[in-house]
């Protein structure tokens, strides 16, 4: 027997929830509090996906705790010292039994050990420049991500995501990263 599945659905008015219990499949519009609001980012948690956490365009951090039903905002664009109003902000989960989310924010990267609740500036050696374009975690290893510039600067971290390292600038601005290893 399969388990009942769940898939949010960010788009340019809120959340939009496809549940399939006994296999009848049903879309719900959930969360009026984000009604209105073009999203750029959705992430719920694997081993409880009533713990969600969506990013808007227009800065906003958001959390649910109840499936997408309620949203609470945990972070504001107007005030933050890294804002992301008005770009896409990538939000990366990188996987382990406490996943860690990263997010886009601005000139940085922006880091939460705890679902979204709080978020902390993650250090690089060297200044980020041009606004962070792209955060790609390394299916190699769960520690590992890839972080890239609108600059052309290439960034890596082996700590999930607390501390990053230079790995090349100079490059056309950055769009994509894929990470893999040779076997």
């Amino acid at each position: 027997m399969a388990k009942a599945g769940l898939l949010f659905v960010g788009t340019d008015d809120g959340v939009v929830l496809f549940s399939n219990p006994g296999a009848i499949g049903r879309w719900l519009r959930v969360g009026h509090e984000l009604r209105g609001h073009q999203l750029h980012s959705v992430w719920a948690r694997p081993d409880n996906p009533l713990h969600v956490v969506a990013v808007t365009a227009a800065g906003g951090v958001w959390r649910s705790a109840d499936g997408g039903q309620s949203w609470a905002q945990v972070r504001e664009a107007a005030g933050d010292s890294q804002p992301i109003a008005g770009r896409p902000a990538p939000l990366v989960a990188l996987a382990g039994k406490e996943p860690v989310l990263l997010l886009a924010g601005g000139e940085g990267v922006l880091r939460s050990a705890d679902d979204g609740a709080t978020w902390t500036e993650a250090a690089a050696d060297v200044a980020w420049q041009g606004g962070v374009s792209v955060i790609a975690p390394a299916a190699y290893h769960i520690d590992t991500a890839f972080a890239g510039t609108g600059s052309g600067q290439v960034y890596l971290s082996t700590d999930r995501g607390r501390t990053w390292r230079l790995l090349k600038d100079g490059l056309p601005p950055v769009r994509a990263i894929s990470a893999a290893r040779l076997a």
